[in-house]
């Protein structure tokens, strides 16, 4: 055997005799003392009631996030606005004329060309079968329904 070897030989004997003698011939350590105090109790704080999705949703609103909330103006209902052709008067001699009917309660308007219809554009031409008119430089024609004639 080698010298290098036989002194790694001994060191490691060395080392293991030291691991040995310090786990079996040291003492075992203390446990430490056990608490003396009560351990504290613990409590969890109460839950917030529940509440409804409404109510979440006004305090919010209510709470100034955006800023100031605006002043409830009390409004009127929109207004009924639809409208439709529902004839024309076509005589010779007499500048020919559309009757408008309103859905709402109103009373009809008889309207010539030039004059405007309740969308703002203006009549253009006026034919037995249709009614144009100009918006926006567009020129749209509405159809009008046909006149049932009554039987006498």
């Amino acid at each position: 055997m080698s010298r290098t070897r036989s002194l790694w030989l001994r060191w490691l004997a060395g080392v293991v005799a030291l691991w040995v003698a310090a786990f079996t011939l040291l003492p075992e350590p203390e446990a430490p003392p056990p608490l003396t105090r009560p351990a504290e109790r613990w409590e969890l704080p109460p839950l917030p009631e529940k509440r409804s999705l409404r109510e979440a949703a006004n305090t919010v609103s209510g709470s100034g996030l955006w800023g100031a909330r605006p002043a409830a103006d009390v409004q009127k209902p929109p207004e009924d606005t639809r409208w439709a052709v529902a004839g024309t008067f076509i005589r010779a001699g007499e500048p020919s004329r559309v009757v408008v009917r309103f859905a709402a309660a109103k009373p009809a308007q008889t309207l010539k060309v030039g004059d405007h219809l309740p969308d703002g554009a203006k009549v253009a031409l006026i034919e037995p079968g249709r009614v144009c008119a100009v918006k926006d430089r567009k020129r749209e024609c509405l159809p009008v329904p046909p006149v049932k004639r009554p039987d006498f």
